[in-house]
């Protein structure tokens, strides 16, 4: 038997099964990267000599929500990327917070351009300053068109 006839041997419930479980695997993997990731960037920390307190506020600054409640996968492994690029040039633990608040909500694009920044070793506040640059200006409000105070009268001639 090939694998052709097999899947027709178990039909739609069959293969609806074997992509639940490979997806299912996919999704365990990747959170065992993910938290082989926060490890790293724990020990390295650690090994920097960061306060617990700073390593709490550095964690809690790369995970903190949008202001709509979803993170992008995409997202959420630039911010870890930052984070890990921030921890590896010797940014203090203010520093490294501050940033990746500033960073909730900015584009995927330009997450990728403060990567020389970092790796050129600017300022905190000069990284903060180019986010905020960077930021999508909220629109202006579109001006509501009111009626006319007088009416205009159309008169159907026959």
């Amino acid at each position: 038997m090939d694998l052709t006839q097999v899947l027709l041997a178990l039909g739609i419930p069959g293969v609806a099964i074997i992509c639940w479980a490979v997806t299912h695997c996919i999704g365990e993997w990747l959170k065992a990267r993910q938290a082989e990731s926060e490890l790293a960037l724990k020990q390295d920390m650690v090994a920097r000599g960061m306060s617990a307190d700073e390593i709490l506020r550095v964690l809690h600054a790369g995970n903190a929500p949008k202001s709509d409640g979803h993170v992008l996968a995409s997202e959420h492994s630039a911010t870890k990327e930052i984070s890990e690029l921030l921890a590896e040039n010797g940014y203090s633990g203010e520093d490294v917070a501050r940033i990746l608040q500033a960073c909730q909500g900015v584009p995927l694009s330009v997450l990728a351009t403060i990567k020389p920044l970092i790796e050129n070793g600017y300022a905190g506040d000069d990284i903060i300053n180019a986010l905020r640059a960077c930021q999508p200006q909220e629109s202006a409000p579109l001006r509501v068109l009111e009626p006319a105070s007088w009416q205009a009268v159309t008169e159907v001639k026959k």
